[in-house]
């Protein structure tokens, strides 16, 4: 039960400086893979914050830093569980598609300046206002791609067999355009 999350930032000079929040989706099968991601995270901004801060106190607790950094959390009853802590970012989905075209920020942007030395900012972004994304497996070929990235691979076409992502031929990332948000 509960929201599962991704959440990637960069730790430098120790400070903590935030790189995008999605929100995931897993089947309901034995074997869980991740089926979808919807960016913007659909946290507020105040909870968004918490994870934050809660994200780089676990961090600084294990020593990691200087360096990337990306966390898989639950959220439930108000309350956010740490499910794995690791010192790089998250995969092409979320780091690569999601975040960069769901908020005014590229992770790996933000990661080459941490390596060059340049100046970070620590604000947490709030989504573009523009494009809300999702990001859904498919077990068929798709024949209508429009306004649609379609991401083929290699993998198993009967979704009743996937065990891992690594399973999933393909996945779709549609772009969809928000509706304004009053400030």
């Amino acid at each position: 039960d509960g929201l599962l999350l991704d959440i990637n930032g960069v730790i430098k000079d120790k400070n903590f400086y935030p790189l995008g929040i999605n929100d995931k989706y897993a089947s309901s099968k034995k074997y869980q893979v991740i089926t979808g991601l919807k960016s913007p995270t659909s946290l507020s901004l105040s909870q968004q914050t918490k994870l934050y801060k809660e994200f780089f106190k676990t961090c600084k607790t294990l020593g990691l830093g200087p360096g990337p950094v990306k966390g898989d959390y639950i959220f439930y009853k108000n309350k956010f569980y740490i499910l794995e802590i690791a010192t790089r970012l998250h995969g092409p989905l979320g780091s690569i598609y999601a975040i960069p075209l769901a908020y005014d920020l590229n992770p790996f942007e933000k990661l080459l300046k941490f390596i060059l030395n340049k100046k970070l900012k620590k604000k947490i972004k709030r989504a573009n206002n523009k494009f809300k994304i999702k990001i859904t497996a498919k077990d068929n070929r798709i024949k209508n791609r429009n306004n649609l990235i379609v991401l083929e691979k290699k993998g198993i076409f009967n979704k009743n067999l996937w065990k891992s992502n690594y399973d999933i031929p393909i996945y779709t990332v549609e772009k969809k355009l928000m509706r304004k948000i009053k400030k």
